[in-house]
């Protein structure tokens, strides 16, 4: 089968190769007929084809802005949850009577964690 088509390729290569004019004809004809087929597909066929394309590419973008909403909306709520947690430890030392060093420590850092969770964007 294969000999076949190599057969069938030489006696085409040999073919061309005796007929230049044929030859030359033949591609000119093809080389036009692509060149026309572009330019109508350019001019004639490009608002079809904007249609369908920018008919077929709006969900995705959707659903990538989808996709990015809700990632944002996630860390917004953890945000939120690490700065109610602190609140309530701050909440829990406000409330508490005696204070030692280690809750002054503890205090200073929870309002720097809270600052930095506020400032956060």
């Amino acid at each position: 089968m294969l000999d076949n088509i190599r057969i069938k390729i030489e006696n085409t290569w040999q073919w061309l190769q005796d007929h230049p004019k044929k030859t030359f004809r033949y591609m000119l004809i093809i080389l036009v007929a692509s060149t026309l087929f572009f330019i109508i597909k350019i001019f004639f066929l490009e608002n079809f084809n904007s249609t369908i394309t920018t008919t077929s590419r709006i969900p995705t973008v959707l659903g990538a802005s989808d996709k990015y909403i809700e990632k944002e909306r996630e860390k917004i709520g953890l945000r939120e949850d690490k700065m109610g947690k602190i609140v309530k430890e701050l909440e829990f030392f406000k409330n508490k009577k005696v204070l030692v060093k280690s809750d002054s420590v503890r205090i200073e850092y929870l309002l720097n964690q809270y600052s930095k969770l506020k400032n956060e964007k």
